[in-house]
C-alpha cells in the first residue's frame, strides 16, 4: 500500500450545548486522560456559547449547538477518538441526537500526469459532460442508499499535486427509534465506525487501482 495522507472523523448531530466541552469537563467525566487534559489546556482553547474546540497533538474536537465532531489525522489515534466519542455521549445520553456518521479521507499518489483531466475525460466519455464536450477537471459523486445507512463518496483531484486523488467517503446514519427515546449511540459508533472504515478501504483500493491501470 503506498503511502497515504488520511483523515477520519465522528460526527455526531443532535441538540448540543457547546460550553459544556472544555477539556477540565472532558477531565471531569474520566472521558480525558490527565495527560490529554494538560495538553489541550496548553494549546488554544474555545468555549463559547455557539462553538467550543479543543485539540491535542491526536486529535480535535468541534462542537457547535447542532453538532458534535472528533477528528484524527492519525490512523493510530482512531480507536481512541472512538472511545471518547463512545465516553462522551455515555455522559450525555440525555442529548437529543438525530444522526450520526463517519468520514475517512484520503489523499492518494498515482501514476497519472493530471488525475483532473483523467476524470473530466472519463465523464465526457461517458456523455454527461459539458455541452461542448471539454473539461479540463471534474469530480465525481457517487451516492450508495442502504437499509442501515447512507454512502457518500467523492472522488476529485487533490490539492497536494496533479497526481493526487482525493477520496472523501462519508457513511450516514439515522438514529434508531426505540419507545422511551432512549439507545446505548456508544455501541452504536463502534459498530459503525468499523463497517464505514471497511467500506472506506474498500473503495479507496479500488480507486486507486482504476487510476493506477490506467498507464500499465
Amino acid at each position: 500500500m503506498k503511502k497515504t495522507d488520511a483523515y477520519t472523523s465522528i460526527v455526531v448531530l443532535g441538540a448540543m450545548n457547546p460550553p459544556i466541552h472544555h477539556p477540565a469537563w472532558y477531565a471531569s467525566a474520566g472521558i480525558f486522560s490527565e495527560e490529554e487534559a494538560a495538553e489541550a489546556l496548553k494549546r488554544q482553547v474555545m468555549c463559547q456559547q455557539t462553538v467550543a474546540e479543543c485539540s491535542t497533538e491526536q486529535f480535535r474536537i468541534i462542537c457547535i449547538p447542532d453538532r458534535w465532531q472528533i477528528e484524527t489525522t492519525s490512523e493510530a489515534s482512531v480507536a481512541r477518538i472512538t472511545e471518547i466519542a463512545d465516553k462522551t455521549f455515555t455522559k450525555l445520553n440525555e442529548t437529543p441526537v438525530s444522526a450520526y456518521g463517519f468520514n475517512h479521507n484520503y489523499d492518494l499518489p498515482t501514476e497519472l500526469e493530471n488525475v483532473g483531466h483523467f476524470i473530466a475525460t472519463c465523464v465526457i466519455s461517458a456523455g454527461v459532460g459539458p455541452a461542448e464536450l471539454k473539461a479540463d477537471s471534474a469530480t465525481v459523486t457517487v451516492k450508495q442508499l442502504g437499509h442501515e445507512c447512507d454512502f457518500n463518496i467523492v472522488v476529485s483531484p487533490s490539492k497536494i499535486s496533479n497526481r493526487h486523488v482525493q477520496i472523501k467517503h462519508n457513511a450516514h446514519y439515522i438514529t434508531p427509534a426505540t419507545e422511551d427515546g432512549y439507545f446505548d449511540l456508544g455501541s452504536f459508533i463502534r459498530k459503525g465506525i468499523e463497517n464505514a472504515a471497511a467500506h472506506a478501504r474498500q473503495q479507496r483500493d479500488h480507486y486507486l487501482k482504476v487510476f493506477d491501470n490506467q498507464i500499465s
